[in-house]
């Protein structure tokens, strides 16, 4: 869903974008935006700073594990995406609502894409981070809404 709306709001931006795009390795980027001076490989991820691995120093360290996922994303892509061309960005979220400067600097990059494209009332950086701050929660309640009704079946009758 977060794939959807980032790609959406690009093409409203008047941007070109390719959907799900292999690269020569077999691996696989969410979306490459055609922008007139740059090329962008984006790659979106929703992390969870209560998981076991994280939980300890995420709860004193900000954003701890989306950073944590911001580099290795990096790491995963970065030799690729060189030698292919293009900027590399991980779009990383919290699934708690917090959001890296790479979010951030997304949203202004579509508003501002939006603006040089004359596209009829631009979205605001704002505006954008509000859209995905509830799209993020909205993925969030649907996973819960999921997880509440698979631990209401029937455990089988193997269990006493």
């Amino acid at each position: 869903m977060m794939n959807t709306l980032l790609i959406n709001q690009f093409i409203r931006a008047g941007e070109q974008v390719a959907k799900e795009v292999m690269l020569p390795s077999g691996k696989r980027m969410d979306a490459k935006v055609f922008m007139p001076h740059r090329v962008l490989n984006i790659d979106v991820s929703i992390t969870c700073p209560a998981t076991k691995s994280v939980m300890k120093v995420a709860s004193q360290v900000p954003l701890y594990a989306a950073t944590i996922r911001e580099a290795y994303k990096c790491a995963k892509y970065e030799d690729e995406i060189d030698q292919e061309g293009g900027d590399f960005v991980p779009f990383v979220l919290e699934s708690f609502g917090a959001m890296t400067r790479t979010v951030e600097h997304m949203a202004e990059l579509i508003a501002d894409a939006a603006i040089n494209n004359c596209v009829p009332n631009p979205p605001t950086k704002q505006l954008l981070l509000n859209e995905i701050a509830v799209q993020l929660q909205r993925g969030v309640a649907l996973c819960l809404i999921k997880a509440l009704a698979a631990a209401r079946q029937p455990l089988g009758p193997w269990v006493t």
